[in-house]
């Protein structure tokens, strides 16, 4: 197997985890305590991975993807930052 099939499959994998995560906190919500998973050490772990991950293969189908995602993602946010309006087209 490729590398970018094996890093295209971790990251899905991930994907669908963090979904199963997320869907089962709003149909089963649990007080957070102080032994409770920290969600933002778990979001900086995952941030972690991909950043290493584009770093590691620059020029892989992976890594235009992630880049072209994260664009795609900010650019509302970077549009407002910058005076203009949030495009939700």
């Amino acid at each position: 197997m490729s590398d970018t099939k094996l890093i295209l499959q971790t990251l899905q994998s991930f994907e669908r985890k963090l979904e199963e995560i997320k869907s089962n906190a709003v149909t089963n919500p649990q007080p957070l305590t102080e032994s409770s998973i920290n969600w933002l050490n778990v979001y900086k772990a995952m941030e972690s991975c991909v950043e290493e991950v584009m770093v590691a293969y620059p020029n892989s189908e992976v890594t235009r993807l992630l880049r072209n995602k994260l664009a795609e993602r900010l650019q509302p946010l970077l549009a407002r930052m910058n005076g203009g309006d949030i495009d939700e087209s």
